[in-house]
């Protein structure tokens, strides 16, 4: 409603300062809660990148790629596709293993 050409305050806060006043706290307190929770987010994510990239030690590297000499470009009903011995298939497959700690 208007009086006298400003509104009137709203009937739950009991006057537009407290309102505003109210309405700030609130939202101070939801931005510590996000901050809070963003902060846990970013720490809870760096600490398991940390101790992944520690499991395999600090000087760790992946072994040398394996030549696939029998690797082909095919298209089989218009797909394209790669095509490889089963040699090279089982060289490729131990490569994977010993690059991803599995063989160990």
């Amino acid at each position: 409603m208007w009086a006298a050409g400003r509104p009137s305050s709203p009937p739950f806060c009991g006057g537009w300062r407290r309102c505003w006043s109210m309405c700030g706290r609130v939202a101070k307190t939801l931005c510590g809660v996000v901050r809070s929770l963003c902060a846990f987010a970013l720490l809870t994510t760096l600490a398991g990148c940390c101790w992944t990239s520690s499991t395999r030690g600090a000087t760790a590297e992946l072994p040398a790629l394996p030549v696939l000499t029998s690797l082909q470009r095919l298209e089989h009903n218009g797909t394209p596709g790669l095509w490889m011995d089963s040699r090279d298939a089982g060289t490729l497959a131990l490569w994977i293993r010993t690059a991803t700690g599995e063989a160990e």
